[in-house]
């Protein structure tokens, strides 16, 4: 966290949302993390270390919290910002690489229903499921429920060299096109 303090103080321009997955932070740490000029919501595992996810938002904006979820194994986080008058939903999601059909089956379930809650919705995170090269049917399904829920994908180049793959993913829904695709 000192390397991103000290990049922050850095920049000569201010970040308003930084997003962090795989936070490998604990309930108990919760208050040991922090950044001036930020308000943070995590996701923490209680028992376990590994994944977590979490949203720091710099002070200079309205936000709520709208949704912390983590199982111990899937890690979601929801705010909501206000920005000019107009809500945003930004969420981060962490899913660890386990290919199990269950384990794929309940984490596309949280997906799914958490894509239905609002629009101008942008999601980020560590999904591990390579959207690039080799497809199978748990990529298959996952790109169904984010293409299903009118969200496309920002990013399809490779975010892990070592193995060629796209595992990290920025997600987003435009209802009415203001971004354009």
């Amino acid at each position: 966290m000192d390397e991103v303090c000290h990049l922050l103080d850095t920049l000569n321009s201010t970040i308003h949302i930084i997003i962090f997955t795989e936070t490998w932070i604990l309930e108990h740490e919760n208050e040991l993390v922090n950044i001036k000029n930020y308000s943070k919501v995590l996701s923490c595992r209680s028992k376990r270390r590994g994944g977590g996810c979490g949203i720091f938002v710099h002070d200079n904006i309205r936000y709520k919290a709208k949704e912390i979820f983590c199982d111990e194994v899937n890690s979601l986080v929801c705010v909501n910002l206000n920005i000019e008058n107009e809500i945003y939903s930004i969420s981060a999601i962490y899913r660890p690489p386990n290919n199990a059909t269950a384990a794929v089956e309940k984490f596309l379930n949280i997906l799914d229903t958490h894509m239905e809650t609002l629009n101008n919705k942008i999601i980020v995170g560590d999904f591990n499921f390579n959207i690039i090269g080799h497809i199978n049917h748990n990529i298959d399904s996952y790109k169904l429920i984010v293409e299903t829920n009118g969200f496309f994908f920002c990013n399809k180049n490779i975010t892990r060299p070592t193995s060629a793959s796209c595992l990290d993913h920025i997600l987003m829904n435009d209802p009415a096109n203001k971004y354009g695709r």
